[in-house]
């Protein structure tokens, strides 16, 4: 099927309770500036951004498949 379609297909599992996906976020610096951040943000790999005096990876979600 279409990617649209699988997205919708998960959605709706997840508004019937059956599934929930969990953020993957790490926070690999804090208490930095954001010179600092843009210093090294060439360096990084994966997705990362600054927020707050932290430098924050982002990966992808983890499915969880409800028990019964």
């Amino acid at each position: 099927c279409s990617l649209s379609k699988a997205s919708a297909i998960l959605s709706e599992l997840v508004s019937y309770g059956f599934i929930r996906f969990i953020k993957n976020t790490k926070i690999l610096f804090s208490g930095v500036s954001a010179k600092f951040y843009k210093s090294i943000k060439d360096q990084l790999k994966g997705y990362c951004y600054f927020y707050k005096n932290q430098i924050i990876k982002v990966s992808c979600r983890t499915l969880l498949l409800k028990e019964y």
